[in-house]
């Protein structure tokens, strides 16, 4: 079994994700325009512990954590949970950590790239709420 602390921060940083994306496809008319089109099951399994997956559908998001989709469009997988936690924070470029075989990317390569795109959309939101 893994570390608690481990498990636990990884999905603490996991669900303010997928939370995060869902309250901006609710109120961030710029965020919703840009998700309109993009129709998606994203996965994350981190090691065998922490998994999650966000739905993206009609213009909105919907993120289930602890829970595991059987078709998801694409699938980030790291066994390490710092690497996902560096990812998830904007630490290291999910491009690199990939590049780098650090993460693993099963399924649309397209989507997994949109999802990039997204994350950099929603690091500047996020970094705009903390100053």
């Amino acid at each position: 079994m893994a570390d608690v602390k481990e498990v636990l921060a990884t999905k603490v940083m996991l669900y303010i994700m997928g939370k995060s994306l869902e309250e901006l496809s609710k109120i961030d008319e710029e965020f919703q325009e840009e998700i309109e089109d993009f129709e998606a099951v994203i996965a994350w399994h981190v090691a065998d512990d922490v998994k999650m997956y966000m739905e993206f559908a009609d213009g909105k998001v919907t993120a289930h954590l602890d829970a595991v989709h059987n078709e998801p469009s694409v699938t980030f997988k790291t066994e390490d949970y710092k690497t996902a936690r560096d990812i998830l924070g904007g630490e290291v470029d999910g491009t690199s950590a990939y590049m780098s075989g650090d993460l693993k990317m099963e399924g649309d390569m397209q989507a997994g790239m949109r999802m990039g795109q997204l994350g950099e959309f929603l690091s500047e939101a996020l970094g705009d709420i903390r100053g």
